[in-house]
């Protein structure tokens, strides 16, 4: 059995404001039933304490419907939140989405003949609009 794996894209600017665009695909993603969600951040050009908040609050929300959260990121700016707030010891961090996927055949050696195949389904949220108050 494969898993299902559910990725979010962010693009952009990661605020409070922005965040809750976060939040409301989490919950719509929750209807696929997903296993994993993968938040996907490398294209994330600044994260205040306002996105991180957001990330937390996604955190808390798939974990108590029983789901592997997993942050992917080389971002320097998001990784220094994320070690400034101690975070990074509460988050499941990697890299890339490749490198988790690696992480995921050793620890359940089945997957890794579906690891290649799976599809992802996947939801891009462009923050990077001005929003207007």
């Amino acid at each position: 059995m494969q898993p299902i794996i559910n990725i979010i894209k962010i693009v952009g600017k990661l605020e409070i404001l922005r965040g809750k665009n976060l939040i409301a695909t989490i919950h719509a993603i929750m209807e696929s039933k997903p296993e994993i969600i993968i938040l996907d951040l490398q294209e994330v050009t600044f994260a205040d304490s306002g996105g991180l908040g957001a990330i937390v609050r996604a955190f808390k929300i798939s974990q108590s419907a029983g789901l592997r959260f997993v942050i992917c990121t080389s971002q320097s700016q998001v990784l220094s939140i994320f070690h400034l707030t101690s975070m990074n010891q509460i988050l499941e961090i990697y890299k890339t989405k490749e490198e988790f996927y690696e992480q995921l055949k050793q620890e359940i050696p089945q997957y890794n003949n579906y690891l290649n195949q799976i599809p992802e389904l996947s939801v891009t949220l462009d923050l990077s609009e001005t929003i207007n108050n």
